[in-house]
């Protein structure tokens, strides 16, 4: 019976899946040979823009109402339904090419044959036809694969498109036969970690995917390669290297190596369509009634500055996180002021103010790189290099909602919010991610032992609470988390955790020590404490009593 349900839950999300797409007025777009097209419903024609011109060319009327089009050297194929045909890139009278046995969602073309793609409950259906006589080559049939948004990578014959609505939602690749016939269908390795998702792009070479939860596959086993950093509505690139992201109202630049370069704000908030010309970007806004476009040079898509130096003395802030410099500066992050504070205990004075372009959730100071590291709730990872000055510059991309990080000796560990449960990261000082661990465990602090190499931490997401010590090896990886004896007996598991120099002891916030390497409870103190350090062989703590602080 729950097997019944089930399926009969999936058929609901399925068919609300397909009838979303198919009620939005703007279908679908597309840029080829210097012209953006853009497929509309309602009324039901391709709108045409010039982009060296910067002028729109006459609409083409369509006959039915659209589900798909392709636009390539070869002319205009556009999906009525189920039926497909053919016109030329001028316009013309349109050519009756293939049928499909139900509504076309995307049109794709490889080796001079197009590809029908027609999700319908239970399946996802392909369909390849001669480009020129409509001859079908190849038809495929794949259970619950359903290949929403799909696209194409010419170099490695592959489609790829998203199950949105089913469970687990994932990603999808289908690789072609030369012939026209259709080979395997299979998901990414990680079955739902990352956020649901309904359009795909294949990077310019056929190298990367992308979907529109901002997610980067490599496009030959779908494994991860980076992250946008949230949603993405729109993407195009600049010289087929360099992706740019509408997201909202706002176009993002990224690098090759998928950071942040710059961003600008556009002046519609519902632009839903991005191309590049030139030194132009170009951002389309589609209603029933029309089609707007709003022009934005690329050079406006500078890093974002920070604001003046806010000057800390005489003001009234509460720090976020504090640590120590290898200088012996105290860094204190105020999120509220949009600024790293540093006092020096030399001079016992306030010196240069870091300002931060954006506010950062959560901060990691590594002593072996000299370095800040900054983490947005959206997943991006800045960096400051304290050496070099107090500049804020791109270091990585988490994948999603970043919950927390420490630093690891000369590398970076990043808990996010991927499932199952939630996933621990570990990255070089280059912003290469070395490895990565699911069915982990979030705390409100991470702890790091040089000695033995073992990060300390809690399950704070879990009861009972626990004590975990993960240990990360010289080259990078993560190896799976060891978790006390106890398990809610026993051990009182509060903040903070401090491990000492040679990590053979813990001591928690509520006073007890344990064993660095196995866990077990091995002495306490009288009372718990606020803070401790360990320090040329003693234990010095702090904590509040009587209205007052007592080391």
């Amino acid at each position: 019976m729950f097997a019944k349900l089930a399926q009969h839950a999936r058929a609901f999300l399925f068919a609300c899946v397909c009838a979303i797409a198919a009620r939005a007025d703007q279908v679908a777009s597309q840029t080829h040979a210097g012209v953006t097209y853009v497929l509309m419903a309602s009324p039901n024609e391709i709108r045409r823009y010039d982009l060296a011109a910067k002028s729109f060319l006459p609409a083409l009327a369509l006959t039915n109402e659209p589900t798909a089009f392709l636009v390539d050297d070869s002319g205009i194929y556009v999906a009525l339904g189920r039926q497909v045909n053919r016109r030329s890139l001028s316009g013309g009278t349109p050519t009756h090419l293939a049928n499909a046995s139900a509504p076309v969602r995307s049109l794709l073309a490889w080796n001079n044959l197009l590809y029908l793609v027609f999700p319908a409950y239970p399946y996802g259906n392909f369909l390849s036809v001669d480009k020129a006589s409509g001859m079908i080559r190849g038809t495929a049939q794949f259970t619950y694969d359903a290949y929403i948004g799909a696209s194409i990578s010419a170099t490695l014959g592959k489609i790829y498109g998203r199950d949105e609505g089913l469970s687990p939602d994932d990603i999808q690749m289908l690789t072609l036969n030369a012939d026209g016939t259709f080979g395997t269908s299979v998901d990414s390795p990680y079955h739902g970690a990352y956020p649901g998702a309904s359009k795909t792009w294949c990077f310019p070479g056929g190298l990367k995917v992308a979907d529109n939860a901002g997610i980067i596959y490599n496009a030959s086993d779908l494994t991860f390669s980076g992250s946008f950093g949230g949603g993405v509505t729109d993407l195009a690139f600049i010289g087929d290297t360099l992706p740019v992201v509408l997201r909202n109202n706002e176009v993002i630049g990224f690098s090759q190596a998928l950071l942040e370069t710059g961003r600008t704000t556009l002046a519609s908030t519902a632009a839903q369509t991005l191309a590049v010309h030139g030194t132009n970007l170009f951002a389309f806004t589609s209603t029933a009634g029309d089609t707007t476009v709003e022009i934005v040079p690329t050079a406006r898509l500078n890093p974002p500055e920070p604001g003046a130096a806010i000057d800390p003395r005489g003001l009234a802030y509460r720090p976020d996180q504090t640590f120590m410099d290898r200088d012996g500066t105290v860094v204190l992050h105020s999120k509220n002021n949009l600024s790293l504070f540093r006092w020096s205990v030399g001079q016992r004075a306030y010196v240069a103010t870091i300002p931060l372009t954006r506010a950062a959730t959560h901060v990691a100071y590594s002593p072996d790189l000299h370095r800040v590291f900054l983490g947005q709730e959206s997943g991006q990872i800045s960096q400051i290099r304290l050496a070099d000055g107090i500049r804020e510059e791109p270091f990585a991309a988490s994948p999603q909602r970043i919950l927390g990080m420490a630093s690891v000796g000369n590398r970076l560990m990043v808990c996010d919010a991927a499932s199952p449960w939630v996933t621990h990261y570990v990255y070089d000082g280059a912003g290469t991610r070395l490895s990565s661990r699911d069915w982990n465990h979030f705390s409100r602090s991470y702890e790091w032992s040089p000695t033995n190499r073992r990060l300390y931490f809690f399950r704070d997401d879990t009861s009972p609470n626990d004590l975990l010590s993960e240990e990360i090896t010289a080259d990078g990886q993560l190896q799976p988390p060891v978790d006390s004896p106890y398990h809610g007996e026993l051990l009182v598991p509060v903040h903070p955790i401090r491990p000492n120099g040679d990590g053979s002891q813990v001591l928690l916030g509520s006073g007890q020590i344990f064993d660095g390497s196995t866990l077990q409870l091995r002495n306490s103190l009288a009372n718990p404490v606020g803070d401790a350090v360990w320090m040329e062989g003693r234990l010095v703590t702090v904590r509040e009593i009587g209205g007052g602080t007592q080391v």
